[in-house]
Parts: C-alpha cells; structure tokens; sequence
C-alpha cells in the first residue's frame, strides 16, 4: 500500500511544455543513471491516442521501462488521485530495486499531486462558495466565464467546459487547495524538479513542426477510428485533449481544423509555463543540456 506522506521518497521530476524536449532528456537520463520513467501526462495513459497525444513508440522508448501509459481505454475516466497512489506505488517500486525514478510530463496537476504530497481526501465542501459559483455558471456566458476561473487554477484540466457540476466541485477543491488546505499538501524536499522551457519562438515552432506531423501520421484517421470503435463523444475525458477535442467543433476543413489545433497547444503551453514556473524550488532550463543531477539523488 502507498505510504502517501513519505517524505524520503528521492525521485527526478522533468517538466515543462509540450513539445520541449522532455522526453529526450528523460531518456537521457534514465540510461546514464539507471532510471525508470513514470509517466506525467493525464492523455496518454489512453491506449490508441497515440499520435494525437505525441506518445512515445516502444522503439523510441529505447529499452528503457516506461509506466503510467496506455493503462485506460479512451471511454474510461480517472482522476488525479487514482494517478498519484498508482504512481507512487511505482515509485516505491522502483527505489526498491536500486532504481532512479524519474517523472516527466506536462500535466501540472499530476506533477504537484506528487511533489506536493497532495491530500486529495481533506477538501470539504464550501457550499457559500459553491451558491457563488452556480450563480456564475446561470449568467449569460456564465459557464465560459466558470471554465475559465477552472483553467487559471488547473490549466491542463481534462474536465469538460459544459460539464458545470464537475467544473465547479474542482474549482471548489482547488480553491480550497491553494488558500487553506496548504498545511496538508507538503513539498518533499528530496526530490529535484526542472522545468524546460525553451524561447517562445522556439517553442512555438516546435508545436506547429509537431502539429503537421501529427496529421502526416495519420491523426484524422486514428480519431475516426478510436471514436467509432469507444462510440465517443465530446463529453468523454479522453476527449477533452487538445488534438482530439477540435475533431467535434465542426471545422469546415482540415487546414483550419490544423491551424486550430496549433493555436490552441501554443495557448496551452503558456499555461503550462505559468503553472510549472509557480513550483517551488523549480530549475528553469532553457536547453536541456543545461541539465545536471542533483547529487542527493545518486
């Protein structure tokens, strides 16, 4: 069983926005110190999401063991809690066996689930604040204007906009996570976390680069197929993440739809970068070759 507040856990972090070079680094790392990576993004632990979540191959993987994806089938939820006890069971695991665990991803909250020692059981419901969230969601525009007080706490959020009752018992949960909850989520000061987050420019050429490879591969087809075979609609978590989600907003053709999906990553990595740079004891690198090891984790 998970020892949830174990505090001596030493593990690697990598972080940042996609299409930074995460994975490179990870890999990196994981052959020149003996690592195991464990999986920090909430799309791909969906099997057959694969060229529209940017999902290392078993090729790329290059021997090294890779966990926390392909765990869930596209019409199946899961939650930030389930990912932190399964992922420190991994971690645990790992360690045992002599092993450098090495976490690396772009879903903010996963990543703070595990840095932070996140206790998702405390939050209590705030049912004055609650009234003041469903009086914002019966304004006009109000359910916009609530989706985007959930983006600012959890910019990567996989929670539907129209789904309102969810969106605000997250806000909710968050909010109480931020002002009065701090007490209970404890930063483990064992781990090292780095975040790359390259030049704008860069970065932005990197998504559009991904972007065109992605419909080069064939994403139109795997959306067509992944849909028929799970009968999916926009309301499914897996759905939610950008590259799929676009595929139901009816665009009138495929260079719009792709133009779409790039402005819409690019609006998503500047809410990563924010989220990432608010960690503490976070290490900004620009290149990942700036990276070197803590030495409390050899």
């Amino acid at each position: 069983m998970v020892q949830k507040n174990n505090l001596n856990r030493k593990f690697l972090v990598i972080c940042g926005p996609t299409a930074s070079g995460k994975t490179s680094l990870s890999l990196e790392i994981a052959k020149k110190y003996n690592g195991e990576i464990i999986s920090a993004d909430s799309m791909q632990i969906y099997r057959y999401l694969d060229i529209g979540t940017a999902k290392i191959t078993p090729d790329q993987m290059q021997g090294i063991s890779h966990h926390m994806i392909d765990i869930l089938d596209p019409d199946e939820s899961y939650s930030v809690a389930q990912y932190q006890e399964q992922a420190f069971d991994i971690i645990d695991d790992i360690i045992s066996r002599g092993k450098l665990p090495i976490v690396c991803g772009g879903t903010g909250l996963y990543v703070n689930s595990l840095i932070y020692n996140y206790d998702f059981c405390n939050a209590q419901p705030d049912y004055q604040f609650r009234q003041k969230l469903h009086e914002i969601s019966s304004k006009s525009n109000g359910i916009d204007e609530l989706y985007d007080i959930l983006l600012k706490l959890e910019p990567n959020t996989t929670i539907h906009k129209n789904n309102v009752k969810r969106v605000i018992r997250r806000i909710e949960i968050l909010s109480q996570e931020n002002n009065t909850n701090k007490t209970n989520n404890t930063l483990n000061p064992n781990i090292q976390t780095v975040a790359i987050i390259p030049n704008r420019e860069l970065l932005y050429s990197n998504i559009n680069k991904r972007v065109d490879e992605m419909f080069d591969l064939g994403l139109v087809q795997e959306f067509e197929n992944i849909k028929e075979k799970f009968c999916l609609n926009s309301t499914h978590q897996s759905m939610t993440a950008i590259g799929y989600k676009e595929f139901f907003m009816n665009f009138d053709d495929e260079t719009t739809l792709r133009e779409k999906i790039k402005q819409y990553t690019r609006n998503y990595a500047k809410r990563q970068i924010t989220w990432f740079k608010k960690i503490e004891g976070v290490q900004i690198l620009e290149n990942a070759k700036e990276f070197e090891l803590d030495t409390k984790l050899l």
